[in-house]
This record gives structure tokens, sequence and C-alpha cells, in this order.
């Protein structure tokens, strides 16, 4: 082979090596896109060339009628080597860039932290586009509190402030109880291979808390031609895959395996928001190390972890938590189970409720976690439970009818008015009544007449009849005024007469007097009899008033039924 090839072969290297390293270096710091890749292989066919060359290369000699290797077989091999596995890292360099293109195009990294001051901290993030076609649009900046301390002053606040590139911008709380959002100027993007630095100022003093930042943003695929239209993709949301730490010895970004770390190593006043933490981390790594901490001895770690199971909301804790209620009866494990909301924990938080043999504060419980779930599973077996058991159990038929007013005061309804046509004991109408009053529908009515009419038949006390009839006022139900005059004229006790005489006044706004109770002469007897006759005798002319019309009388409550 000629001089003018080996020679070629050196500079083919050379410059294979000085491309490949750019590239390389574009691709660490996210600056990658298809020109950069073409020229990467134009780079790494250099240096296979030299590789070929020093490989194939043959020299003419005068002892031998046929060309001879230039290079010694030992050197050949290892440029072979060299070359297959140079091959195999091109291979692999293209599918990670490749790789790269099908991730979220916005990505977080952390640039620098300090601490200015005692009890001060700052921390710089950049905010990326890796993608080389489309601009990314920011919506919102979130840093959420996933625990947050006062060790000193209760009422002493962490103060944040916040930058965007040389820019302050504020930080206001949410609705969340534990999101703050970062006020973003109008418009935020990151044009295509672009960056934004975020700055974090953190004012602790003596505050133990733990903060992650998660970025919502559109893809915005501009298009090659002036005149057609922007494409705006589905919004997505990106967490910083770091978190930041705070506490009065310590502060610093750290990555999850360090707070679980330090879960595992207890303190008295951080160890319940550290578990807590996370939880509502939302980490895969976290359902391990919160199952761990569940099979502890310190029933105040086993609540913690049964609260960051809660937030957590992974149904592969459901086989521990009811082995936690079995074993021990733990309230905190039922609320867990009902928060995660799955199935299978749905399913037996029903049995648990249906059960009479169980303990009434771990039903109460279960029925209070039923009321906030969604799961259409929890309705379906709630309504068959109340009407296969309610009429024996008054626990079960108040808690049940509770939870279904939260899941669907419809059904609810139905389902109380159902059990309300049934004879029933005092206890089971004061439940009845309860609900009624928590679902405000005005075909209750007939029912609330017909217990006010009996309510001593029915074993209910004056305070039963209060409620009832502070219902009645509070709905401004007029088409009850009928009703209360006629118990009014059949009631044979003073004080039963003077709750019917103040919700009447109260409802229809007409002062007629007042009854006296106690009734302790003659003239009060009189002057009581007089404010009944009134009431009667203001009745004979209203309800002809239009307002007064469609009344519910008590002698026809079960047709209206």
């Amino acid at each position: 082979m000629s001089r003018n090839s080996y020679y070629l072969s050196n500079v083919a290297l050379l410059a294979g090596l000085a491309i490949v390293g750019s590239v390389v270096y574009a691709s660490y710091n996210r600056m990658m896109d298809w020109a950069k890749l073409i020229v990467f292989w134009l780079g790494a066919s250099g240096m296979g060339f030299f590789l070929l060359y020093r490989i194939l290369a043959r020299a003419r000699t005068y002892r031998r009628t046929r060309p001879v290797y230039l290079y010694p077989r030992w050197y050949r091999i290892l440029c072979a080597l060299l070359l297959l596995l140079g091959l195999w890292a091109a291979i692999s360099f293209n599918y990670l860039t490749l790789a790269t293109w099908q991730k979220p195009a916005f990505y977080w990294e952390l640039l620098a932290q300090e601490q200015p001051s005692a009890n001060q901290y700052a921390v710089v993030w950049k905010l990326g586009n890796q993608r080389f076609r489309e601009t990314v649009q920011l919506e919102s900046l979130r840093l959420t509190a996933l625990a947050d301390v006062a060790l000193a002053d209760k009422k002493e606040k962490l103060e944040i402030v916040a930058g965007l590139d040389s820019i302050t911008v504020s930080v206001q709380p949410t609705a969340g109880a534990h999101t703050r959002e970062i006020q973003l100027p109008e418009p935020c993007s990151l044009p295509p291979l672009r960056h934004r630095t975020l700055t974090l100022h953190f004012d602790y003093r003596q505050h133990f808390a733990i903060f992650s930042l998660a970025a919502t943003y559109r893809n915005v695929s501009v298009a090659e031609s002036p005149q057609a239209k922007a494409t705006t993709f589905v919004p997505q949301t990106v967490v910083a895959p770091q978190y930041v730490l705070i506490e009065p010895s310590f502060a610093g970004v750290v990555e999850f395996s360090e707070l679980a770390r330090r879960v595992r190593r207890p303190a008295a006043q951080t160890h319940e928001p550290l578990i807590l933490a996370l939880g509502r981390s939302g980490d895969p790594q976290a359902l391990a190390v919160l199952l761990e901490l569940l099979q502890g001895r310190d029933p105040k770690v086993k609540d913690a972890a049964c609260r960051g199971l809660a937030e957590l909301r992974d149904s592969r804790a459901n086989p521990a938590l009811i082995r936690l209620i079995n074993r021990e009866n733990h309230p905190q494990a039922v609320r867990a189970l009902g928060m995660i909301g799955s199935e299978e924990g749905i399913e037996f938080l029903v049995r648990l409720l249906g059960d009479d043999q169980r303990e009434p504060y771990l039903r109460t419980a279960a029925a209070g976690v039923l009321s906030e779930s969604s799961h259409p599973l929890a309705t379906k077996a709630l309504v068959a439970l109340l009407r296969q058991k309610a009429g024996t159990d008054v626990l079960l038929q108040r808690e049940g009818l509770l939870a279904l007013v939260k899941m669907n005061d419809s059904l609810a309804a139905q389902l109380t008015l159902e059990m309300a046509r049934e004879p029933r004991s005092g206890e089971q109408v004061r439940v009845l009544i309860e609900v009624m009053r928590e679902l405000e529908v005005p075909a209750t009515l007939p029912r609330f007449a017909e217990w006010l009419r009996n309510w001593r038949r029915y074993d209910l006390t004056l305070d039963d009849v209060q409620l009832m009839l502070d219902y009645i006022v509070a709905g401004a139900h007029t088409n009850m005024v009928a009703t209360l005059i006629d118990i009014l004229n059949h009631e044979p006790t003073t004080e039963a007469q003077s709750r019917l005489v103040q919700a009447l006044s109260r409802l229809v706004q007409q002062d007629l007097g007042t009854i006296h109770f106690p009734a302790l002469n003659h003239d009060m007897v009189v002057a009581n009899e007089r404010v009944i006759s009134a009431w009667q005798q203001w009745w004979g002319q209203a309800r002809k008033q239009p307002g007064f019309a469609n009344q519910i009388v008590p002698t026809n409550t079960s047709e209206q039924l």
C-alpha cells in the first residue's frame, strides 16, 4: 500500500477522535440532534479506517513473490478487537441516543448547591429540553413538601425564594396542603436543545423538611413551513430525581436511598414525618422500606408506616395490611386499605363492616374509609350488606348508611326510605333521622310527619323531636305546617308544645305567643290553650294561600309513602 494511505489513516484517526469526542460531549450536555448523530458515524468511520488499515495493510518485498502483512500478527489481532469493541460502542451510543429521544423532552439536572450562611441553603437546577425539533412549553413548576416540621417554634414558617434565570419569581401555596407553585412568567418556553436555570433559596432555621420538585409541560412541534400550524401535545409531568432535605445540622440534595437509610435511624421529632415522606414521594423503592417498618414493634412506627402506605397507594401492600388488621386489630391499617382503594382491600373492608364479631371501632373505621372510596364495588357490596343485616345491627345501619350518603346520596335515600317503611326500634329510628338530616331529601318529610305524630310509640325522646323540627325549619319546609299544627293540637305535654310553637314561629315568621313551660297554675294553662287556639285560627286563614299548598298531613302519611 502507498505511503499516502498510511498518512491518510493517521489523519482519519485524529479527525475521528475529535469528532466523536465533540459529539459525546454534546450528548452529555443533552444537545444531540440528527446532524450530530450522522457526524458521529463519520468520525467513527475515520477511526475504523485507521484500524482497518493496520489490519489489512501489506507491503511488497524482494524476498517473497507476493505482498506480506505490514504489521505483526499480535498487533493486527489487537486492532481487530479494538474495531469490534468500537463498533459495539458506536451501536450502543446510537441506541442510547434514540432511547433518550423517546424519553420525556423535559429533564431536571442539579447544577450547584451551597449554604451561604447558617440556616440558609441555595440550590440551582437546570430545566432543559433534550428534543431537537420540539419546543417545551412549561405550564407549572411545583414544590411539594413531603415533610415540613418546625422543631422549635411551631408557628415559625420556612421561607422559600425562587429565581428563574436572573428573574425573581414568587412561590405561592396552592389548594393542596403540601404544595407550593412557582409562578412562571408568561410565556415560559424552552427552545430545542436549550435550558434555563431555577434557583431556590431556603431560610429554614429550626426546621425539618423534605421537598420534591415537579414540572408540567407540553411539547410544541413547530412545522418547517411558516404557514403550517404548530402541533401541541398532551401535558406531561416530570419529577426531579433527587429530593431537597433540610434539617438543622444538614441541608442538601439527596437520593431516595439516603432517605431510606435515615428512616432506619430513628429520631424523636423527625422519624414519623420522614416515614410519611417516603409514602408521599411515590418512589418505587418506598414500598419495601414501609413494609419493613410495618414489621417492627413500636406502635408509633407502625401507625406512621400505615399512613405512609396510604399515601403511596400501592395495592401490593394489601396482604401485609390485612395481616396486621387480623393480628392486631389495627385501625390505621383499615384506613390505609381504604386509601389504597384496590378491589381486594375494598372486599375485605366490606366483610369487616358486616362482621358483628369484630370490634366496633374497627367497623366504624371501615365504614369511614368506604365512604371516601369511589370504587363501584364498595357501593354495590355496601348496599347488599345493609339490606341483609341492617335490621339487626344498629352500628352497621348507622355507619353503612352514612358512608353510602357520601358515596351515592340518591341510592342512600332510596335505601333509607325502604328501611323507614318497616317497624323499627327507637334506636334504629334515631339512626334513620340522622341519615335523613344528612340527605336533605324532601321525600323523607312524610316519614318525619309520622315519627313526630307518634314519637312516643317509636320510643323517641324530645331531643329526637327537636332534631326533626330543626331540620324542617332549616329547610323552610312550609308544607309541614299542617302536620305541626295538628300535632300541637293533640300534644298533651307543655314541653313538647313549647318546642312545636317555637318551630312554627321560626318556620312561618309569626309570633302568636309563647307556651309556658312548665305551666305552674291555671292561668298559665289557659294562656297556653289560647296560644294553641291562635295557631289553629291562623292556619284556618293561611291554608288558602299559595305558599302553603301540598301540605303533608299525618293522616295521609301512609298513602304518600
